[in-house]
């Protein structure tokens, strides 16, 4: 299978490239990797600094998290690149790339509920939640979802009360993520606490696997502690695999 994936916030491709390594490694060579890069200069992330010196490697964001015109234009950036470059067959996001890609999802099944989704399958790591395609176009950035966080935009009692009618209906239709995904997070991430399960609970409980970890805002594999963690990721993401290609052979038929 062919895999878009997308870095976090104050890193790049190269940095995701190489947290992926030794999972791409235990996965053999039967699938093929792009690496995508944010286009926004961001200020390095913390979590990297242990292994990326400050200043060796430019660091970018796909988009500014509390501008609503921004996330617009990195949804509209990245279903151009997908329609240009794809088809993928899957989705990897760490953390903000988790947000944009599932931002684009909600915002496909939401708008054009007949479209067939742009992936197979998505494989989260600490993921971001993500934002509400609705608030976006009013110029607000926040967390789809009822109480969801607002970031940025002015959020009236009538926008809000319109969005969480309208997310409850949204809701009631069915899971707004319908194919295989994988969610591998730690439950205390003090990064983005709480955002992991908004983006969980948004997929189909049928189809949706979690690997639960105490490793913190990370992808795991870079060490002894990660072993037994990256383990059950293979495993996940292979269940992953074939749920999708049984799903493809469903709808074929």
């Amino acid at each position: 299978m062919h895999f878009l994936c997308l870095h976090g916030i104050g890193t790049n491709s190269q940095v995701l490239e190489m947290q992926l390594t030794t999972l791409r490694y235990a996965l053999g060579d039967d699938h093929t990797y792009d690496f995508v890069e944010g286009q926004v200069p961001w200020p390095m992330a913390e979590e990297i600094r242990a292994f990326v010196s400050p200043g060796a490697a430019a660091c970018y964001a796909f988009f500014d998290p509390f501008s609503a015109a921004s996330a617009r234009a990195a949804l509209d950036d990245l279903a151009e690149y997908i329609a240009s470059e794809g088809p993928f067959d899957g989705v990897i996001g760490f953390s903000h790339g988790s947000c944009l890609a599932s931002t684009l999802l909600l915002q496909t099944k939401l708008q054009e509920p007949d479209l067939d989704p742009v992936f197979k399958c998505a494989l989260f790591f600490s993921a971001g939640a993500p934002l509400d395609p609705s608030a976006l176009s009013h110029g607000v950035v926040r967390h789809y979802g009822k109480g969801g966080e607002v970031l940025s935009g002015f959020m009236n009692d009538k926008l809000e009360h319109h969005l969480e009618h309208q997310e409850g209906q949204e809701r009631d239709s069915g899971c707004l993520i319908d194919f295989p995904t994988v969610h591998v997070w730690d439950e205390e991430d003090a990064c983005a606490p709480g955002q992991a399960r908004r983006l969980l609970n948004l997929c189909d409980p049928q189809l949706r696997e979690e690997v639960i970890h105490s490793e913190g805002h990370s992808v795991p594999g870079g060490g002894p502690r990660s072993k037994e963690v990256l383990d059950r990721v293979v495993v996940a993401f292979k269940d992953m695999i074939a749920r999708a290609e049984a799903q493809k052979r469903n709808v074929a038929q």
